[in-house]
């Protein structure tokens, strides 16, 4: 064979090595998946389970999701269910069973089923955190093969409860409310609102809007550390708020401290569940209410 033969020879035989190494590269995982998981609007509930402990998270209505009739911190359940919806863009990693300890997705890791009541939809071994924070390794069963998304299910999904619940003890808009009442030692002040003002009950004295939200915010967006089960009876409220809505439905707070550092609260919206909220929280809204209207 010529030299000029043995050279073009040559070049023939890298491109096909190359296309081949392509080839096989793309089998071994680097093909991205285009199949879709639309499922999301038929799910009635999410059971997560992992070391023999399962929790489920149960859909109440278009916007509210539940665990043990709590509710569901939204922001979570939203990504969720928008990283189930990118499951289509999936990358294959490998076929081989034998492969499933290294990434974490054995029959005893954390596992996902997506259900429509007694129909499962789907079910998703959750694996080890992939090779960037925001990755996850997974299996849809009963297939073998992982899979690496883009989502960071490792560390979203889980089977604390704690890590699901909405600590928020109840969030409104300030527009909805449109009387609140708050009674300490047998004194009640109320605030009512009339048009674009605010009457007190104890004066002559009006608000502005601004005025009372410098309340009704820091109130709507009371956080507790905390959410446990109401073990007792013996709830005596020492502070009680009620919040009347434009629609003439009432929330009520029973207020009692459980620290020196933190309060209780039990709401009529939850009235089986103490939310823990720090002191402090507390002492700032009754120093703004006694602002407005000594106590």
């Amino acid at each position: 064979m010529k030299p000029k033969q043995k050279i073009i020879a040559l070049i023939l035989l890298s491109c096909t090595l190359i296309w081949l190494s392509s080839k096989a590269i793309k089998k071994l995982g680097t093909h991205t998946l285009n199949k879709q998981y639309k499922i999301t609007q038929n799910i009635s509930h999410i059971n997560i389970s992992e070391n023999n402990k399962s929790i489920t998270l149960s859909k109440k209505n278009d916007t509210t999701w539940e665990i043990e009739k709590t509710r569901i911190d939204a922001n979570k359940i939203n990504t969720l269910l928008s990283s189930i919806e990118s499951l289509g863009s999936k990358k294959l990693i490998s076929k081989n069973k034998k492969k499933h300890p290294l990434y974490k997705v054995t029959t005893a890791n954390k596992t996902m089923l997506l259900m429509n009541k007694n129909q499962t939809l789907l079910s998703i071994i959750i694996g080890k955190q992939g090779p960037t924070w925001d990755s996850t390794y997974i299996r849809l069963l009963p297939e073998n093969n992982v899979y690496l998304i883009n989502k960071p299910l490792a560390t979203l999904v889980s089977n604390e409860k704690i890590k699901w619940n909405d600590l928020r003890v109840y969030p409104f808009s300030e527009k909805t409310i449109k009387k609140l009442a708050l009674t300490l030692n047998n004194n009640t002040v109320s605030f009512e609102k009339h048009n674009d003002q605010w009457k007190i009950n104890t004066s002559d004295k009006t608000l502005s809007i601004p005025s009372m939200n410098t309340l009704l915010t820091p109130l709507s967006h009371l956080v507790s550390t905390d959410i446990s089960l109401v073990t007792s009876n013996t709830f005596e409220p020492f502070i009680t708020l009620d919040l009347t809505t434009i629609n003439d439905k009432t929330i009520n707070y029973a207020l009692t401290p459980l620290s020196q550092e933190s309060m209780g609260i039990i709401t009529s919206e939850q009235p089986n569940y103490i939310f823990k909220i720090q002191m402090n929280q507390i002492i700032n809204l009754l120093t703004i209410i006694n602002y407005l209207s000594p106590l």
